[in-house]
């Protein structure tokens, strides 16, 4: 997964707005409706449920991409709690590693037991939208309401899940953690827009 620099930093959503404009029919997008020369508006035989195919796939890819961006927090987390040692020096000993702090395993565990069923899930609904879109080529679109039910909700949970995740591995790694060296505050940065886009 390659991350960018900075967030979105470099995009612009706006709004276009068109005053006295002509488009030529022939450059419209009308897959799904269509406008005749005389200006009605009409469904075309395209199936209106084929709409909800394309943003099955994207949610689909959104929940699989969770999952690599939990995994990639947890990774820096569970290494920087591995090396970092603090209190707990007896007779001049070495101090003791953070990932032996009960509290650390408390908060750190589950985020790496959340990325690999992240994982899985996201591998599942990989199955289900190929299942769904050999389903849609014989027109059968039986499936195809449950898959959207199924992508909608789980990229909600895996998308908020992960962006918490991704904070709370950086509050694991101390002050370490608002490193840039670190990759975490990039890694937020650039994941927190997918809680937003595709619905949430």
């Amino acid at each position: 997964m390659k991350f960018g620099n900075g967030a979105y930093n470099t995009m612009d959503n706006g709004v276009l707005r068109f005053d006295h404009v002509r488009i030529p029919r022939n450059q419209m997008l009308m897959r799904v409706t269509q406008v005749t020369k005389e200006g009605k508006i009409m469904q075309s035989n395209v199936p209106r449920q084929l709409i909800y195919g394309t943003m099955v796939y994207v949610r689909q890819t959104i929940v699989a991409d969770a999952s690599k961006a939990l995994s990639r927090a947890v990774c820096i987390a569970t290494r920087y709690s591995a090396v970092r040692r603090q209190f707990g020096s007896r007779d001049g000993g070495p101090e003791t590693q953070v990932i032996d702090y009960k509290t650390q395993q408390s908060r750190l565990f589950p985020l790496l037991a959340s990325a690999y069923a992240f994982r899985f899930v996201g591998e599942w609904l990989k199955w289900l939208y190929m299942d769904v879109k050999e389903r849609l080529a014989a027109n059968d679109f039986s499936t195809l309401p449950e898959a959207h039910a199924c992508t909608a909700g789980l990229k909600s949970i895996t998308t908020t899940a992960t962006a918490d995740g991704i904070e709370e591995c950086r509050k694991l790694c101390g002050g370490h953690g608002y490193l840039v060296s670190s990759g975490l505050p990039e890694l937020f940065a650039v994941y927190i827009p997918a809680c937003t886009y595709e619905g949430d």
